[in-house]
């Protein structure tokens, strides 16, 4: 407690159950000038303090930062939580939790079919969003329900 003692003497953060950052930047800040080892170490204890079965996205999050070598155990995980943001519309976050899981892969053969599925995933929320642009839709809500109510419809 003795390193937070200069941020809570500002007021930057608050400490009870958690840490609560003041304002967003000052998270950043502190986030930014950690050392690798440090970041790496941060995101570990969040991984294990958070609840996978509440928050899977979360975990996944925090666990793949945490992992430095290639990992099948966090490279799954986060394909199911592409999987699972897909499902509710979240494209770009379902992009983004494929990549980091192609990169976490150790097998070649199972990298490469997921960073060509990351590659499809981003190419089509760019598409979408293109036409969804010159139909003069920019609300991200319409996009994710329209896509959530697309992917629980069967084709008829």
């Amino acid at each position: 407690m003795d390193a937070a003692a200069p941020a809570l003497a500002l007021g930057l953060i608050e400490l009870g159950g958690q840490v609560r950052f003041r304002h967003p930047l000052v998270r950043s800040a502190c986030y930014d000038h950690a050392n690798e080892y440090d970041r790496t170490e941060a995101h570990r204890a969040l991984a294990e303090a958070t609840d996978p079965a509440r928050d899977a996205d979360r975990r996944a999050s925090h666990r793949a930062p945490a992992t430095v070598p290639p990992d099948e155990d966090v490279a799954a995980e986060l394909v199911r939580c592409a999987d699972q943001a897909r499902a509710r519309g979240g494209l770009a976050a379902a992009a983004a939790f494929f990549g980091r899981a192609t990169e976490l892969t150790p097998d070649r053969t199972t990298r490469c079919a997921r960073a060509l599925t990351a590659a499809e995933r981003r190419t089509r929320e760019w598409h979408l969003r293109k036409v969804f642009a010159k139909l003069g839709i920019s609300s991200r809500r319409h996009l994710r329900t329209a896509l959530a109510e697309r992917s629980t419809t069967t084709p008829g």
